[in-house]
């Protein structure tokens, strides 16, 4: 019965226009709560769209199609990379695009990959296990994009759904990976309810699961834990030109966290490379952040540089605390690609 089903479902011929169409849509859903926080819930949808294409094709057009797919949702995750090369090289707009262009290709065979082995395993055990599989296939997808061939962190479900109370309550639980299983399987259940409401006429599956998206994605507001000590944080970024002086930024940022603490902020914390000057080379500088800290009473983290010579040189995040002065640091340890890693 599984191989019949399989056969009837999976069967070649030319895509219709709305699998096409479909396409760059989902990557769009996928890459739209990036951009606009408020839409992230949309992903799953973008998910569940792949994953039911994945099903109902061939393996072959499967893995085309979950190329597309994967392809705009990358392109458009990226495309900082094209403004990157543009204002900080002289490369040109073709060369920048061509980047773009390139990173979403060289991701876009991952979720190739996804679709074909999700196609795959429908035409194996069915449409139900695989639309699982499907789901745990994607999640293996980003686990493997943070450690191999290099680490690229960016573009997973948890990160779209950061900023979601209930993404975070679960987070505390199951940790980023987790969170971005449990999305994956909310859109395997969205793809299952939508192929069944197509092939049934029924509308019942669908609306259970969009039911169930809700509860899951709003439902952590009722079970945050309430009452405990609140802290005031202010985010600063300064407007500076890109050949200003160490000194001068070292001013803004003073400034700046001078109307922070006076907001009532007791946590102040700086961009990374704000300042040209290192905390272990630089003394007057460290005794100039830790007075600052002292004089407005607030707890201050910011980057620096730190190590060389003999030792391993390390990207740092610092922490200066008001009473007691620099405290300690967290070294960076898993680099980006590009002007990290290489």
């Amino acid at each position: 019965g599984t191989l019949s089903e399989g056969a009837e479902q999976l069967s070649s011929g030319r895509p219709s226009t709305w699998r096409v169409a479909a396409l760059p849509l989902l990557g769009v859903l996928l890459a739209l709560g990036f951009d606009f926080p408020a839409l992230s819930l949309l992903a799953p949808f973008g998910l569940a769209g792949f994953l039911a294409l994945a099903v109902s094709a061939r393996p072959g057009r499967a893995a085309r199609e979950g190329f597309v797919v994967g392809l705009v949702f990358f392109a458009l995750l990226l495309r900082w990379f094209a403004a990157v090369l543009l204002d900080f090289t002289s490369l040109g707009p073709w060369i920048a695009a061509g980047a773009v262009l390139a990173s979403g290709t060289i991701l876009g065979t991952g979720s190739a990959l996804c679709a074909w082995l999700t196609s795959r395993l429908a035409w194996r055990f069915g449409q139900g296990r695989a639309l699982s599989a499907g789901a745990l296939l994607w999640v293996g997808f980003e686990i493997t994009r943070a450690y191999f061939p290099f680490p690229f962190l960016w573009g997973t479900l948890a990160a779209a759904l950061a900023t979601r109370p209930a993404a975070q309550w679960s987070a505390t639980l199951v940790g980023s990976w987790g969170v971005s299983l449990l999305a994956a399987l909310v859109g395997s259940a969205l793809a299952h309810a939508l192929l069944k409401r197509m092939r049934q006429g029924s509308w019942k599956p669908l609306v259970a699961s969009l039911a169930l998206w809700t509860l899951a994605a709003f439902g952590g507001l009722f079970f945050l834990p309430e009452g405990g000590r609140s802290l005031r944080v202010a985010v600063l970024q300064a407007s500076m030109s890109r050949d200003a002086a160490a000194l001068d930024e070292l001013v803004a940022y003073e400034e700046l966290t001078r109307q922070a603490a006076e907001q009532g902020a007791r946590l102040v914390v700086w961009p990374e490379s704000a300042v040209g000057y290192r905390l272990d080379r630089h003394s007057g500088y460290r005794a100039r952040l830790e007075a600052l800290a002292y004089r407005h009473d607030i707890d201050l983290v910011l980057q620096s540089v730190l190590g060389g010579g003999d030792s391993p040189r390390y990207n740092s995040a610092a922490l200066v605390l008001a009473r007691v002065g620099w405290r300690g640091r967290v070294d960076k340890r898993q680099l980006v690609p590009f002007g990290e890693y290489l």
